[in-house]
Protein backbone atom coordinates (compact mmCIF):
# COMPACT_ATOMS: atom_id res chain seq x y z
CA UNK A 1 0.00 0.00 0.00
CA UNK A 2 2.73 2.37 1.25
CA UNK A 3 4.42 1.91 -2.88
CA UNK A 4 1.32 2.28 -4.11
CA UNK A 5 0.88 5.68 -2.46
CA UNK A 6 4.71 6.86 -2.79
CA UNK A 7 3.82 5.83 -6.97
CA UNK A 8 0.52 7.99 -6.82
CA UNK A 9 2.47 10.84 -5.10
CA UNK A 10 5.55 10.50 -7.71
CA UNK A 11 2.96 10.73 -10.79
CA UNK A 12 1.28 13.46 -9.34
CA UNK A 13 4.20 15.77 -8.78
CA UNK A 14 4.79 14.49 -12.17
CA UNK A 15 2.15 15.40 -13.67
CA UNK A 16 1.64 18.82 -12.02
CA UNK A 17 5.08 20.06 -13.26
CA UNK A 18 4.18 18.96 -16.99
CA UNK A 19 0.78 21.27 -16.66
CA UNK A 20 3.14 24.10 -14.98
CA UNK A 21 5.96 24.13 -17.55
CA UNK A 22 3.03 23.84 -20.47
CA UNK A 23 1.38 27.18 -19.06
CA UNK A 24 3.90 28.99 -18.97
CA UNK A 25 4.97 27.65 -22.69
CA UNK A 26 1.85 28.64 -23.76
CA UNK A 27 -0.22 31.52 -21.52
CA UNK A 28 -0.39 34.59 -24.22
CA UNK A 29 2.79 36.61 -23.47
CA UNK A 30 4.89 38.42 -25.44
CA UNK A 31 5.85 36.99 -29.07
CA UNK A 32 3.21 35.06 -29.93
CA UNK A 33 1.56 36.06 -33.39
CA UNK A 34 2.51 38.51 -35.19
CA UNK A 35 5.13 41.39 -33.79
CA UNK A 36 3.84 44.76 -32.19
CA UNK A 37 4.85 47.72 -30.17
CA UNK A 38 4.01 45.79 -27.28
CA UNK A 39 7.36 43.50 -28.11
CA UNK A 40 10.16 46.79 -27.92
CA UNK A 41 9.68 47.42 -24.40
CA UNK A 42 12.99 48.17 -22.17
CA UNK A 43 16.22 49.88 -22.61
CA UNK A 44 18.09 48.85 -25.80
CA UNK A 45 22.08 49.41 -26.42
CA UNK A 46 22.39 49.74 -30.14
CA UNK A 47 25.69 50.36 -32.37
CA UNK A 48 25.78 52.25 -35.88
CA UNK A 49 28.68 52.60 -38.27
CA UNK A 50 29.11 54.39 -41.73
CA UNK A 51 30.09 57.68 -43.47
CA UNK A 52 28.81 60.96 -44.30
CA UNK A 53 30.04 63.10 -47.03
CA UNK A 54 31.35 66.76 -47.85
CA UNK A 55 32.87 68.80 -50.44
CA UNK A 56 36.41 69.76 -49.80
CA UNK A 57 37.42 73.39 -52.07
CA UNK A 58 41.13 73.75 -53.38
CA UNK A 59 42.38 76.55 -55.62
CA UNK A 60 44.36 75.79 -58.21
CA UNK A 61 47.10 78.35 -59.01
CA UNK A 62 48.75 78.55 -62.21
CA UNK A 63 45.81 77.79 -64.53
CA UNK A 64 45.78 79.75 -67.55
CA UNK A 65 43.59 82.03 -68.75
CA UNK A 66 40.43 81.00 -70.81
CA UNK A 67 40.06 84.56 -72.73
CA UNK A 68 43.14 84.86 -73.46
CA UNK A 69 46.07 82.43 -72.23
CA UNK A 70 48.99 84.90 -73.86
CA UNK A 71 49.29 88.62 -73.77
CA UNK A 72 51.67 90.27 -76.83
CA UNK A 73 53.97 92.74 -74.53
CA UNK A 74 56.88 95.13 -75.87
CA UNK A 75 60.52 93.24 -76.43
CA UNK A 76 62.22 93.32 -72.90
CA UNK A 77 59.56 93.17 -70.85
CA UNK A 78 60.57 91.03 -67.32
CA UNK A 79 59.26 87.29 -67.37
CA UNK A 80 58.01 87.47 -71.20
CA UNK A 81 59.16 84.84 -73.77
CA UNK A 82 60.84 86.27 -76.76
CA UNK A 83 61.70 84.66 -79.52
CA UNK A 84 64.07 87.54 -80.95
CA UNK A 85 65.88 90.80 -79.74
CA UNK A 86 63.64 92.82 -81.65
CA UNK A 87 59.73 91.25 -82.10
CA UNK A 88 57.16 91.30 -79.64
CA UNK A 89 56.87 89.31 -77.19
CA UNK A 90 54.47 86.51 -75.33
CA UNK A 91 53.74 86.47 -72.01
CA UNK A 92 51.54 83.97 -69.79
CA UNK A 93 48.16 85.07 -68.88
CA UNK A 94 46.99 83.12 -65.18
CA UNK A 95 43.36 83.12 -64.28
CA UNK A 96 42.60 85.69 -62.05
CA UNK A 97 41.34 84.89 -59.49
CA UNK A 98 42.30 81.60 -59.19
CA UNK A 99 39.67 78.82 -60.02
CA UNK A 100 38.11 77.12 -57.01
CA UNK A 101 37.30 72.92 -57.66
CA UNK A 102 35.34 71.09 -55.13
CA UNK A 103 35.82 67.44 -54.61
CA UNK A 104 33.31 65.25 -52.80
CA UNK A 105 34.85 63.09 -50.00
CA UNK A 106 33.47 60.30 -47.84
CA UNK A 107 33.76 61.25 -44.20
CA UNK A 108 33.45 58.61 -41.31
CA UNK A 109 30.85 58.32 -38.66
CA UNK A 110 29.75 55.74 -36.01
CA UNK A 111 27.19 56.20 -33.08
CA UNK A 112 27.35 53.79 -29.80
CA UNK A 113 24.31 54.32 -27.07
CA UNK A 114 20.98 53.71 -25.73
CA UNK A 115 17.26 53.94 -25.96
CA UNK A 116 14.36 53.22 -23.88
CA UNK A 117 11.29 52.33 -25.13
CA UNK A 118 7.94 52.14 -23.83
CA UNK A 119 5.52 49.63 -25.16
CA UNK A 120 3.73 51.69 -26.93
CA UNK A 121 5.20 53.16 -29.80
CA UNK A 122 7.15 56.35 -28.25
CA UNK A 123 11.06 56.33 -27.82
CA UNK A 124 11.22 58.07 -24.04
CA UNK A 125 14.65 59.02 -23.69
CA UNK A 126 18.24 57.67 -25.04
CA UNK A 127 21.56 58.83 -25.15
CA UNK A 128 25.02 58.27 -26.67
CA UNK A 129 28.19 59.36 -28.87
CA UNK A 130 28.52 60.51 -32.26
CA UNK A 131 31.78 59.94 -33.37
CA UNK A 132 32.03 62.43 -36.99
CA UNK A 133 35.69 63.79 -38.23
CA UNK A 134 35.88 65.79 -41.51
CA UNK A 135 38.49 67.95 -43.20
CA UNK A 136 39.38 72.04 -42.71
CA UNK A 137 41.63 74.43 -44.43
CA UNK A 138 41.83 77.89 -43.69
CA UNK A 139 43.64 78.66 -47.68
CA UNK A 140 42.26 76.22 -49.85
CA UNK A 141 45.89 74.45 -49.91
CA UNK A 142 46.75 72.98 -46.90
CA UNK A 143 44.09 70.65 -45.18
CA UNK A 144 43.72 69.11 -41.57
CA UNK A 145 41.94 66.99 -40.06
CA UNK A 146 38.42 68.50 -37.97
CA UNK A 147 36.63 66.29 -35.30
CA UNK A 148 32.99 66.87 -34.93
CA UNK A 149 32.26 64.70 -32.45
CA UNK A 150 29.67 65.20 -29.53
CA UNK A 151 27.49 63.29 -26.59
CA UNK A 152 23.88 63.61 -27.62
CA UNK A 153 20.22 62.61 -25.98
CA UNK A 154 17.41 61.53 -28.02
CA UNK A 155 13.41 61.02 -28.30
CA UNK A 156 11.76 59.58 -30.68
CA UNK A 157 8.70 56.71 -31.87
CA UNK A 158 8.44 53.52 -33.49
CA UNK A 159 6.36 51.49 -35.00
CA UNK A 160 6.73 47.05 -35.31
CA UNK A 161 4.70 45.45 -37.96
CA UNK A 162 6.56 42.73 -39.13
CA UNK A 163 8.81 43.82 -42.22
CA UNK A 164 7.89 47.15 -42.64
CA UNK A 165 9.35 47.99 -38.39
CA UNK A 166 10.71 51.54 -38.02
CA UNK A 167 12.31 53.94 -35.78
CA UNK A 168 12.33 57.40 -35.94
CA UNK A 169 15.10 59.22 -33.48
CA UNK A 170 15.52 63.06 -32.99
CA UNK A 171 18.87 63.45 -31.36
CA UNK A 172 19.82 66.85 -29.78
CA UNK A 173 23.73 67.95 -29.57
CA UNK A 174 25.98 70.37 -29.97
CA UNK A 175 27.15 68.67 -33.59
CA UNK A 176 24.02 67.98 -34.77
CA UNK A 177 22.09 70.55 -37.06
CA UNK A 178 18.83 71.26 -35.00
CA UNK A 179 15.76 69.33 -36.26
CA UNK A 180 17.37 66.74 -37.58
CA UNK A 181 15.27 63.53 -37.52
CA UNK A 182 16.52 59.99 -38.90
CA UNK A 183 14.44 57.26 -39.62
CA UNK A 184 15.62 53.28 -39.79
CA UNK A 185 14.39 50.00 -40.85
CA UNK A 186 14.38 47.37 -37.97
CA UNK A 187 15.00 43.93 -38.93
CA UNK A 188 13.99 42.51 -35.36
CA UNK A 189 14.99 38.88 -34.77
CA UNK A 190 13.27 36.08 -32.82
CA UNK A 191 10.60 37.30 -30.11
CA UNK A 192 11.29 35.68 -26.85
CA UNK A 193 7.77 34.75 -25.12
CA UNK A 194 8.11 36.33 -22.46
CA UNK A 195 10.89 39.70 -23.04
CA UNK A 196 9.49 41.13 -26.49
CA UNK A 197 12.08 41.54 -28.94
CA UNK A 198 15.73 41.25 -27.76
CA UNK A 199 18.23 42.25 -30.81
CA UNK A 200 18.08 43.02 -34.14
CA UNK A 201 19.55 44.95 -36.98
CA UNK A 202 18.97 48.52 -38.14
CA UNK A 203 20.16 50.86 -40.90
CA UNK A 204 18.83 53.93 -41.90
CA UNK A 205 16.35 54.36 -44.29
CA UNK A 206 16.19 56.15 -46.94
CA UNK A 207 20.00 57.53 -46.69
CA UNK A 208 20.34 61.31 -45.75
CA UNK A 209 21.09 63.46 -49.17
CA UNK A 210 24.32 65.72 -48.47
CA UNK A 211 24.20 67.94 -52.35
CA UNK A 212 26.96 67.70 -53.80
CA UNK A 213 28.42 64.75 -52.32
CA UNK A 214 27.91 61.20 -50.67
CA UNK A 215 24.58 60.45 -48.73
CA UNK A 216 25.00 59.70 -45.11
CA UNK A 217 24.58 55.91 -44.74
CA UNK A 218 24.48 54.17 -40.93
CA UNK A 219 23.56 50.38 -40.60
CA UNK A 220 23.86 48.18 -37.15
CA UNK A 221 22.93 46.23 -34.67
CA UNK A 222 20.50 47.03 -31.12
CA UNK A 223 20.19 44.55 -28.79
CA UNK A 224 18.23 44.46 -25.17
CA UNK A 225 19.89 45.44 -22.04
Amino acid sequence: MKKLMLLSSIFLVSLGAVVWVTGEFLKPVHGQGTPSNADIVGSYAFNLVGSGGEQVQFSVPGTLSQSVPLNVVPNGTFGAICDSPTNPCFQVDFANPTPQLNLPIATPQSIAGHFVADGAGNITSGSGFLFSQGLQTTDGMTYTVHDRSCNFTLTGTYSITGAASTLTVNPVGPCIPPGTSATFNLLTGNVERKDGVEFGVMYLSPPIANPGTFSTFLNGSFFKQ
